[in-house]
């Protein structure tokens, strides 16, 4: 139980800790594209998502 406390501990330390990452000009332009998807409401429901699922891995 010790051991899981300490290794819960040291997870939640890591994830509070920031890292800068740097962008690739195809990741900034992929963000970009995902954000106006949104704010313009072309979202796919997720259950609809997981119904095409199936079709788009037999590809």
């Amino acid at each position: 139980m010790r051991f899981r406390v300490i290794a819960t501990d040291q997870i939640m330390n890591i994830s509070k800790q920031s890292c800068k990452v740097e962008l690739t000009p195809e990741q900034i332009e992929m963000l970009t594209m995902s954000e106006e998807d949104i704010k313009a409401g072309r979202l796919i429901p997720e259950e609809e998502l997981k119904a095409l699922e199936p079709d788009w891995l037999k590809h």
